[in-house]
């Protein structure tokens, strides 16, 4: 989302030093927008994203996998996780273990793996 910077007419009103300031912050609320946009790969928007309701969503490639890594104590990170991703308008999830799936409503489910035992 990008701010309209274009400056108000009222504006020649003011002092110039407020003037100024009021430049030197558009130039600086520019190259925060580029830097943002660099951040996020250039990625305006997507169906797939991060979200983050203080930070705001953060999109992702529209193929992007997600996974999750679930430590265990007596396993390795790496051998513990759950990978969801979409496909011809199916959301998949994959586990590196087995998956216990239980639907909580029509439009709710919790997932997790089974234990490996």
């Amino acid at each position: 989302m990008t701010m309209d910077l274009t400056p108000d007419p009222r504006e020649a009103k003011l002092p110039k030093w407020a003037v100024d300031q009021l430049q030197r912050y558009r130039t600086e609320v520019r190259g925060l927008e580029a830097a943002l946009a660099e951040a996020k790969g250039g990625i305006t928007d997507s169906g797939v994203h991060v979200v983050d309701y203080i930070r705001g969503n953060t999109p992702l490639p529209e193929d992007a996998r997600v996974a999750w890594g679930l430590p265990l104590e007596e396993e390795p990170l790496a051998r513990r996780r759950i990978q969801c991703y979409r496909e011809d308008g199916w959301l998949w999830v994959q586990g590196s273990h087995g998956l216990h799936i239980q639907p909580q409503a029509s439009n709710l489910t919790k997932i997790r793996l089974e234990d490996s035992r």
